[in-house]
């Protein structure tokens, strides 16, 4: 409980900073949490610094990965691509603790096999067998590879910068080394890295051999050629709901179709959204208007410019060209219209947040006489107050600590006006709710207890209690039971369909020349003629289906085959033409397609070789200590 007190307690301290300045995004919010409880450290370390401990992310083997070095490739990868919406914080700080857990797998399994690249072998090919992408980035005045100032960005920093910018002052040319310095160790490590890792795939390649069964089966794929005309009868959707006694009964028949390789976990849930309260919205509306009316009342350009940009280095902002004929600025137009350069208008509220806006210059376009306006744009989110998160997290842990002594979540949830929530089974690698942290803390507590409280993305902080865990192997109905009804429904409405089906086959008619024509209309039913059809399942360009494909592509010769049942409903296939391999060409085959067949075969062993030197290893994550996704 202590622990889950403290992961409140820092929550708190990090949703406080946030809403410090009501007009701040703050899109990197992960970071400014690990700043804020960095600060704590820090304050520990002044006070005591012979016992504070070096923070750190996390422990793989014996090796350490610094919280400093994991939150600055948070940041870095944040900020590239957070800002470019590629890509959520939360599979940021997952993708990059993952990264940061290979290197260290992979050095060490480098290591174990007499692999060690040191730093003269990293300078060495820096300077003699320079990466293009280096060789790029370091050029003279006439646009060549400088190698003479590569060798002194490495050796001699200082020099580099004294003869780049020699009116610096002391603290700025400090500065400009500490950082040349750092970019050029990120580049040796980026080299040590690369150079390792070819190492030991090379090492790898030469202890691997070519799995002959393997290429055979692409044979098999490669050198069988079918061509057909198609009719494709879809099984019957409109199928009612299956009693619950068929449902299992089809399940126990067919477990074997269900099975997971991994153990999967749910939870029962009571959530509280992060969201604002009407006072909220409306204290920040005041400031906002406050802030247009200061816009309005500036008295020199001078003035309103400063008081627009001590805003805009807070938050989201912009500049647009609003024209009458525009219906997706329509209502910014409206907004402006009318009103002369230097005017503030505002607050505007859309899905994207609340807007003001502040008017450039004002053009009237020729012929149609309309205004164009060029305007500088500043965007915020309504967000909850301190008071609000406060109140939130107050209700939050009064309900955990209900549950910790006794009362069971049906009397928590009534008390707080909350609904109880039954999540999917999900993995140890799943992403819940949106936050990967959640996922860790239900793995990491046992069946009936409550989970420390975790903040997510989609359904603010959650009170989850484990309810159910599943080991590897088949799954219970319960886990399963979205599946089994849709196929079982699929079974019912494929054998609905079934009598038609079958009843249309005499119009369906293949003439001696091998022409298929269809005498009468078949209602419901797809044509497809002359396509291709693969043995991995593709028939033509939109239907993939692998049943309908093994029976064309094992047909014995041109013919009119159906009706058959395949995975999208009853077929009727003319084959037109068809050729079955040559076993006698196999060995030809693997004489053209050696080099490639080992590059692929490789690859696939490379990356499971990779996870499972992750899946081995011994782990200890404490980042959850620090981010809250």
């Amino acid at each position: 409980m202590s622990d889950t007190r403290e992961g409140v307690n820092v929550h708190k301290r990090n949703r406080s900073n946030v809403f410090e300045n009501r007009f701040s995004r703050n899109l990197l919010c992960a970071v400014v949490l690990f700043a804020i409880c960095l600060l704590d450290a820090v304050a520990q370390v002044e006070s005591k610094p012979q016992e504070a401990p070096k923070p750190y992310a996390g422990i793989v083997d014996a090796d350490t990965i610094w919280l400093e070095t994991y939150s600055k490739e948070v940041g870095r990868r944040v900020a590239y691509l957070g800002e470019r919406n590629k890509q959520g914080s939360a599979d940021i700080f997952q993708d990059t603790w993952m990264d940061m857990v290979r290197h260290l797998v992979f050095v060490r399994a480098a290591h174990d096999r007499g692999i060690v690249v040191k730093e003269k072998d990293v300078d060495s090919i820096l300077l003699k067998s320079t990466p293009d992408y280096v060789r790029r980035g370091v050029v003279d005045a006439q646009g060549k590879f400088d190698l003479p100032t590569l060798t002194a960005m490495l050796f001699n920093p200082d020099s580099v910068v004294k003869s780049r910018a020699p009116d610096l002052s002391a603290n700025e040319f400090a500065e400009q080394v500490s950082e040349l310095k750092k970019s050029m160790q990120g580049l040796r490590l980026q080299i040590k890295i690369t150079t390792t890792e070819t190492l030991l795939r090379n090492i790898l390649r030469s202890g691997f051999n070519l799995d002959t069964a393997a290429l055979h089966d692409q044979f098999i794929v490669d050198a069988t050629q079918c061509k057909a005309d198609v009719v494709l009868i879809p099984c019957n959707t409109r199928v009612a709901m299956p009693l619950e006694k068929d449902i299992e009964r089809y399940h126990g028949v067919n477990q074997y179709a269900y099975t997971t390789a991994v153990p999967l976990r749910r939870v029962a849930t009571l959530s509280w959204p992060m969201v604002a309260a009407p006072v909220d919205s409306a204290l920040l509306l005041n400031n906002i208007r406050e802030f247009i009316l200061l816009l309005n009342k500036a008295k020199s350009a001078v003035i309103r410019d400063s008081l627009w940009n001590s805003v805009a280095a807070t938050t989201s902002s912009g500049v647009a060209r609003l024209n009458a004929d525009s219906l997706a600025s329509r209502e910014f137009y409206n907004a402006v219209k009318g009103k002369k350069a230097g005017a503030a208008a505002g607050p505007i509220i859309t899905q994207a947040g609340v807007h003001v806006l502040l008017i450039d210059s004002v053009f009237t376009l020729p012929k149609t006489k309309n205004k164009q306006y060029d305007i500088r744009i500043l965007a915020t989110q309504i967000e909850p107050s301190r008071e609000t998160i406060d109140s939130i997290l107050h209700e939050v842990t009064e309900s955990q600590s209900m549950y910790d002594q006794g009362k069971p979540l049906g009397e928590v949830a009534t008390k707080f006006g909350r609904t109880i929530e039954l999540s999917r089974y999900f993995s140890a690698t799943d992403k819940l709710f949106g936050s990967y942290r959640q996922t860790e803390a239900a793995f990491s507590t046992q069946v009936a207890a409550g989970c420390p409280l975790v903040e997510t993305p989609e359904k603010g902080v959650v009170l989850a209690v484990v309810i159910d865990s599943i080991a590897p192997g088949s799954l219970p109905l319960e886990a399963v039971r979205d599946r089994v009804i849709a196929d079982l429904q699929r079974q019912i409405g494929c054998t609905d369909t079934e009598r038609y089906a079958k009843s249309v086959k005499g119009l369906i008619i293949r003439l001696p020349e091998g022409v298929m024509i269809i005498a009468d209309k078949i209602n419901t039913a797809e044509i497809h003629r002359d396509v291709n059809i693969e043995v991995g399942g593709m028939i033509g360009d939109n239907l993939f289906d692998t049943v309908a494909a093994t029976a064309a592509t094992s047909s014995r010769g041109p013919g009119l085959i159906g009706p058959f049942l395949g995975d999208l409903g009853w077929y009727y296939m003319n084959i037109i033409s068809i050729v079955h391999p040559d076993e006698n060409e196999f060995d030809l085959y693997v004489k053209l397609k050696v080099a490639e067949a080992v590059e692929s075969q490789f690859e696939k062993y490379w990356a499971k070789f990779q996870n499972d030197l992750v899946r081995d290893a011994s782990i200890t994550d404490n980042r959850w200590v620090y981010f809250r996704y």
